[in-house]
Parts: C-alpha cells; structure tokens; sequence
C-alpha cells in the first residue's frame, strides 16, 4: 500500500513538468509577461488601452511603494506613445484599441536607461498601427 502512495505521488509530482515539456517541443512561442501583441488586443475586445492592459497584465498597473526615503509620494507608471512621452496612468484612457499594434511594460531601470529619470515605477510604451 505505500508503495503505491508514492507512485501515485511521484506521478503528480512529475505530470507538470512533462506537459512543460511537451509544450516547449511543440515549438509554441509563449508571449513575454512584458508584451501584448495585436493578435492578444484583436482577442479582446477593449476599446482602449487602459482595458486591454487591464484584461491581459493587471499586474502592470499596481502601484510600487512609496518612492521617496521619507515614505511620502509613491511612483506612477509612465506611458509613451511612439517614442513620446504620453503622460501617466489614465492617458491610457484615451488611446483607441484599434490604433495599437504592441504594449509593452518596461521595469524602472529600462525604462530610465531609455527615457531618463521620473520612471521608478516604470513605463508602458505603445506602438500605434502604420497603414
């Protein structure tokens, strides 16, 4: 009888990592956590870019902590909209979904690397549909 208990266990145990590698074989391509491309905006739809964000990674929208030493003041997301800097949060509101080909999220140090300082929360960078 325990020798069955730890078949059955080492079986679920092992199951995961099997359809992991399964997946992987298939020659899949998995979308970065960083990107939501047009094929995963076309799926949704949203009608701007605030909700597509919100619908596919929530995650970007958290806020960090506070950003000063003295506790006061937190960072906000930065968004840019072809290269130029767009404005914060909620201009995310006003970017029709159907105009965007790419959202991607850079962390603060990329974003900074790319943009200069004012990016501790980091940036969402929006690429629009060329015609």
């Amino acid at each position: 009888m325990g020798t069955r208990i730890l078949a059955v266990l080492a079986a679920c145990l092992f199951l995961p990592f099997l359809g992991a590698c399964a997946a992987g074989a298939g020659g899949s391509t998995s979308v970065s956590p960083n990107l939501i491309t047009r094929e995963m905006i076309n799926e949704s739809y949203e009608d701007n870019a605030f909700d597509i964000v919100r619908r596919h990674r929530s995650r970007w929208l958290q806020r960090p902590g506070p950003s000063r030493l003295d506790g006061s003041g937190s960072a906000e997301i930065q968004v840019y909209l072809d290269g130029t800097h767009y404005g914060g949060l909620r201009s995310l509101q006003n970017i029709a979904a159907n105009s965007i080909d790419e959202i991607r999220y850079m962390s603060a140090s990329d974003a900074t690397t790319r943009y200069g300082t004012g990016h501790a929360a980091g940036a969402i960078v929006i690429a629009t549909r060329r015609n």
